[in-house]
């Protein structure tokens, strides 16, 4: 039992160990995140298609997992060629604003802001188009044009990175995953191989389903959001409806930043119309979308997703993602409910086995 128990301490300083430096290797514990979710959801796709055989012989994984990532690259780049050209025009539509013009069209909006900031504030000077001006000017005082071309350049040779190691790890867990995994089941006892098959098995059908249903949300978020705008005709209701979707991923948060967004894409792209007239009501209507878009989230698409896959409270879940971004910021806010799910399956294993730690 002494030796039991060394032995097991010793599993369990090694595995904080390595919990530590991959929590510090952030980009690291990114990847394998993301990989772990394609992999999850590829290797549930790979059993029914290895069930299929053609002339009596099964496709090689390898090659189900190669057909697998390649084709979600492929959707996600020919989603992207779609979005650049509404980029691209939202950017020409920018550049040839007249700022004069619209800055004439929201004065009085402008100076209303200015008097209740004012009121708040204490601040009898304050100025929202001076705070800006100044904001804009310091930015532009210490970053040069080398600045942003590092920066470019920088954030180009990570994402290219990302891609590549996300790919990587993707293929190797859905090619190798299960020889791996028996690889350390060999270093367990019996009693601890059962305990940690059942975790694992537990774990990959829970975040299947999470992983799945998010994919269905974030498709749903989109398709609801951009018919909303259509029918108020808001012209960008393809982009507003693209950063509504994507954003959700961000628990609490990202609602808010789609519709700041959303704002901004309006009385830009309606930037020569009177604002009271025509801006204003367009963004309520926008916000209103958005809105009714989220509340259909709440209370109908995200309890069925939390309900079939991570079976907890709407209040623990809230609790788990408030804590989360306390202690590790946005990022970590998007994977709290997967890892959460996990964790609650090792616990409820350990409650349900006690013992398990024990050697034959």
């Amino acid at each position: 039992m002494n030796s039991s128990i060394k032995t097991n301490a010793i599993y369990g300083f090694l595995a904080l160990v390595f919990a530590v430096i991959i929590w510090q290797a952030t980009s690291v514990l990114f990847y394998l995140l993301i990989s772990t979710g394609i992999a999850v959801v590829g290797n549930k796709i790979a059993l029914k298609i290895e069930a299929v055989k053609i002339k009596k012989r099964n496709l090689p994984r390898w090659l189900i997992a190669l057909v697998f990532i390649g084709s979600i690259y492929l959707f996600s780049f020919a989603i992207l060629s779609m979005l650049v050209p509404l980029v691209s025009s939202e950017i020409e539509l920018f550049a040839n604003i007249d700022f004069t013009h619209m800055l004439s069209n929201l004065q009085q909006p402008i100076a209303e802001i200015d008097n209740k900031v004012r009121i708040f504030s204490g601040n009898n000077a304050f100025s929202i188009v001076n705070y800006t001006s100044k904001s804009v000017d310091s930015m532009l005082d210490i970053a040069d044009l080398s600045f942003w071309i590092n920066g470019v350049a920088s954030f180009t040779g990570n994402f290219i990175v990302a891609l590549f190691c996300i790919a990587f790890i993707s293929f190797f867990l859905m090619k190798d995953g299960t020889a791996i995994f028996n690889t350390l089941l060999s270093y367990l006892s019996e009693k601890s191989k059962n305990s940690v098959q059942k975790i694992v098995r537990n774990s990959m059908n829970q975040l299947s389903r999470y992983f799945i249903g998010v994919a269905i949300e974030t498709a749903a978020i989109f398709v609801l959001a951009a018919i909303g705008l259509w029918c108020f005709n808001v012209e960008e209701y393809i982009i507003i409806a693209l950063f509504a979707a994507v954003l959700n991923i961000i628990p609490f948060i990202g609602p808010i930043i789609a519709m700041t967004i959303a704002c901004l894409l309006v009385i830009t792209g309606a930037h020569d119309l009177p604002f009271y007239s025509e801006v204003l009501p367009l963004i309520y209507k926008t916000i209103g979308v958005l809105i009714a878009v989220h509340l259909i989230d709440s209370f109908v698409l995200q309890p069925y997703i939390y309900s079939s896959s991570v079976n907890a409270h709407p209040l623990e879940i809230f609790l788990v993602i408030l804590l989360t971004g306390n202690i590790a910021g946005i990022v970590a806010m998007i994977f709290a409910v997967p890892a959460y799910s996990v964790l609650r399956i090792v616990i409820t294993e350990f409650y349900q086995n006690p013992n398990h730690i024990e050697n034959n």
